[in-house]
């Protein structure tokens, strides 16, 4: 018995079906398995009762330094050359003791932030961003 796989970013166009040949490296958002049983199976009921695939996605850990913000911006990951599959966890941290920031509106694409000063005015400050996901 072989086993093929067959990859694919969108879902639609996948590759041709690969021999799976042990530990592959590859790059993908979706993957489908077939099976080749080799010899006469006439007469026989083939069935697979337990199919387990260990796939390991590689995580994104991005940093932004010293990013100005002034008042409200949006932060666009493609900016940065980054693809996220899901919307990703930022980590905000304040350079200006006096600002908060306000993280908003986090899809795969983009994300919000809104600076505050202590009296909830809108203002401009400094903050390095940490994006972390997939």
């Amino acid at each position: 018995m072989n086993m093929y796989y067959s990859i694919s970013d969108d879902d639609i166009t996948y590759t041709s079906f690969k021999l799976y040949e042990g530990i592959i490296d590859e790059d993908f958002r979706y993957i489908k398995f077939k099976y080749d049983i080799a010899g006469d199976l006439s007469g026989t009921s083939v069935s697979i009762n337990d199919f387990v695939a260990l796939l390991d996605v590689p995580d994104i850990e991005y940093n932004i330094k010293d990013k100005s913000i002034s008042s409200t911006e949006t932060i666009s990951y493609n900016t940065y050359g980054l693809l996220f599959y899901e919307a990703p966890r930022i980590i905000p941290t304040t350079k200006d003791t006096l600002v908060l920031p306000v993280i908003k509106n986090i899809t795969n694409t983009s994300f919000d932030v809104e600076c505050y000063d202590s009296s909830g005015t809108l203002t401009t400050g400094a903050f390095d961003f940490t994006i972390k996901g997939y």
